[in-house]
């Protein structure tokens, strides 16, 4: 195992309340492996990789407020692939 492996282990760990998130408002993508809750309040999509990929709807409730940078994410294609921004950007500016 990869230490990048155990640490995200480590994160989601202490951080995962994937039962809690209201499928609702936040439905999970079938590419993510789970989704966890940042002490922000941001609902995140995680990939297989181990990135945590903010929700739409998630970014969207703290851009109503004005907060316009929860997007902002180290992203490496998963929340975009097959979408028409991958079509525009390349996979590493979603």
């Amino acid at each position: 195992m990869k230490i990048e492996d155990k640490l995200v282990d480590i994160m989601v760990t202490e951080c995962d309340i994937d039962s809690d998130v209201d499928q609702t408002i936040y439905p999970r993508p079938e590419w993510a492996v789970k989704q966890i809750v940042r002490s922000s309040g941001l609902v995140e999509n995680v990939c297989s990789h181990g990135i945590g990929h903010p929700h739409p709807a998630s970014i969207a409730k703290f851009e109503k407020i004005g907060i316009t940078s929860m997007g902002v994410h180290g992203c490496d294609g998963c929340c975009c692939a097959g979408t028409k921004q991958q079509e525009e950007n390349n996979a590493s500016k979603c």
